[in-house]
């Protein structure tokens, strides 16, 4: 597949998106978060890459994928005097949205940066943020190729990994980075104005493993039962009885079972 920044554009300018003129793709890149991260007027820019040498997930983790297989973005945001709570939790949702305006079905999110598609992992969000800038990373797996190519890029997921051709959805790949870009940079507008809060109930309702068991590993493994995140968008566990708040780059979560 032949990627073609003019086609992007177009979508976005039809849209009067505001990374309408300021999209920058590379075929090989080591990093788009750090291309953003480096460049001096970073809001509202979009890197792209067909390939990451050296892309990052959350918790140090490689974020690996075939060529062309992927959308891998990242955008810069001015966070003004916004605090930075919630921020992932909320670009889950605008991925989501995204991805609901191409009639894909079936999409969810976990705690606290993983798009999943029917419970399965399909992208993930690294967001960094130096000072008031924001540096918003996101993966998306199209096509991921046969089980070779399954098996030279095996991406780290405690959760089973999927993409959107594996279920079926033959979306238009230009169209489909368009409206990622449009939804973050809509709901990164919204964030600086009005912050977590006026996303907060919205995320409840689109999390996987809301009222089910889970385990969080960090320094120790914690089990118990998900009852929500708070209003910075901490985890709220209920163990042994007791309401308990995790943050997220403390812990990583697996799923154990549905409370029944």
């Amino acid at each position: 597949m032949n990627f073609q920044p003019d086609i992007l554009q177009q979508y976005l300018a039809n849209k009067s998106s505001v990374s309408a003129d300021r999209v920058h793709w590379f075929d090989e890149i080591d990093s788009t978060n750090d291309f953003i991260a480096q460049h001096p007027a970073s809001h509202g820019r979009v890197c792209l890459a067909g390939l990451q040498c050296a892309g990052r997930g959350q918790r140090g983790k490689q974020w690996q994928a075939p060529s062309m297989s992927s959308v891998l973005m990242s955008v810069g945001w001015d966070l003004q005097a916004r605090s930075v709570a919630g921020l992932s939790l909320v670009c889950g949702l605008a991925a989501k949205q995204a991805l609901e305006n191409m009639n894909v079905s079936a999409v969810s999110l976990k705690w606290p940066n993983d798009i999943l598609l029917g419970g399965k992992k399909l992208g993930g969000i690294l967001v960094e943020v130096s000072g008031r800038k924001a540096v918003i990373g996101m993966g998306m797996n199209v096509d991921l190729g046969n089980s070779i190519k399954r098996e030279q890029f095996p991406l780290a997921t405690k959760l089973p990994w999927t993409d959107l051709a594996t279920n079926h959805y033959q979306l238009d790949f230009h169209q489909l980075t368009a409206e990622l870009i449009i939804a973050l940079t809509q709901t990164l507008e919204q964030f600086v104005k009005e912050g977590f809060d006026y996303f907060h109930n919205r995320w409840i309702q689109a999390h996987h493993f809301q009222g089910q068991i889970v385990r969080l590993e960090g320094v120790d493994s914690i089990e118990g039962e998900v009852t929500g995140v708070d209003h910075l968008g901490g985890l709220i566990l209920k163990v042994a009885g007791v309401p308990r708040v995790f943050y997220a780059g403390e812990v990583s979560m697996t799923p154990v079972g549905e409370i029944t």
